[in-house]
């Protein structure tokens, strides 16, 4: 049993880096991958503000597999940075793309209700910005949010 685990391990690593030399003992092998941790790197994000006339909607989705959760969220601020609003709900997807996108569809609609015309919507999943740039998408369910939100 030990060692189908161990050959379990060394076959992971080979699929994950191919190039990377395993055959050595168990302690060995065991230091190696010790040294595999991730580096952790952090940077300083800074919110710019938009320009004057101007609103910014900052939207988030997120979605949990293992539970099959998922939220979204998003922030709306004048060009002063005031708070003008800020949403947090559950919402019913079952994947991070389509939770994003529905993090961005809650907030242009929300403004486009209270009358906001001018805004900027800020998101972070580069895979919904390009489908709502190109206004295209092989996703369905996605292409009908983005269909709804021009």
């Amino acid at each position: 049993m030990v060692h189908q685990a161990i050959w379990n391990i060394k076959g992971a690593i080979s699929k994950i880096k191919p190039s990377w030399d395993n055959h050595h003992p168990w302690p060995d092998l065991c230091q190696r991958i010790e040294k595999l941790k991730p580096m952790q790197s952090w940077s300083q994000v800074l919110w710019s503000t938009p320009n004057h006339g101007y609103i910014k909607v900052n939207t988030d989705g997120s979605y949990i597999r293992e539970n099959n959760k998922a939220g979204i969220g998003g922030i709306v601020r004048n060009n002063n940075g005031d708070l003008i609003m800020a949403f947090s709900k559950d919402v019913q997807c079952d994947n991070n793309n389509t939770a994003e996108a529905l993090a961005a569809e809650f907030g242009m609609k929300w403004c486009k209700l209270q009358g906001y015309t001018n805004f900027i919507l800020e998101l972070d999943s580069m895979v919904i910005e390009n489908m709502l740039i190109n206004r295209d998408t092989n996703n369905l369910k996605i292409k009908q949010m983005i269909e709804s939100m021009l």
